[in-house]
């Protein structure tokens, strides 16, 4: 994590070229998989064999993804063991953007803490720093996406972060 806040610091453009998402989660399951195997989780991968590659910075793509896998690992902490599973899925839009979301079957986000979330320095956790949200949010918006959370009927929550299929200017 600290070579990922060290790289978005760093000075000078992003290192981007062409990305295919797939891939890049593909690689993300195999990185988060010692902490999968840990927090006795499970994770599963539903990527549309048809999308396009985009634009993007993988390095910066890759902390999103675990940021958001490490956060759906905390949530579950107290869910039964039987339901601890994390699903990262991607899905070309009707816009021609692509979606990527990470689901949990976790706690889901209280009501009062939502529209802060993504906040830099907001956390829930006691150990928390607060800074895992606001980095995904910052590296999104600086690939010209967004980002958005919700809870998902049956528990949990779902994070969606929608990437251009064409880069924006720099």
């Amino acid at each position: 994590m600290i070579r990922g806040i060290q790289s978005m610091v760093k000075k000078g453009a992003p290192e981007r070229g062409q990305v295919n998402l797939n891939d890049l989660v593909l690689n993300v399951v195999r990185m988060v998989n010692p902490d999968a195997v840990l927090n006795s989780c499970e994770v599963q991968t539903l990527l549309d064999p048809n999308l396009p590659t985009i634009e993007a910075d993988p390095i910066q793509l890759q902390q999103v993804l675990i940021n958001l896998v490490i956060n759906a690992f905390d949530a579950m902490r107290n869910t039964p063991l039987s339901r601890r599973k994390v699903v990262i899925a991607t899905e070309r839009n009707s816009d021609g953007a692509i979606r990527t979301s990470v689901r949990d079957y976790g706690v889901g986000i209280p009501e009062e803490v939502r529209d802060r979330i993504f906040d830099h320095f907001f956390t829930t956790k006691a150990e928390g720093l607060g800074m895992g949200l606001g980095i995904v949010r910052s590296i999104v918006e600086s690939h010209g996406g967004t980002v958005a959370a919700e809870n998902v009927e049956g528990g949990g929550a779902r994070f969606d972060f929608v990437l251009p299929t064409s880069a924006p200017a720099l």
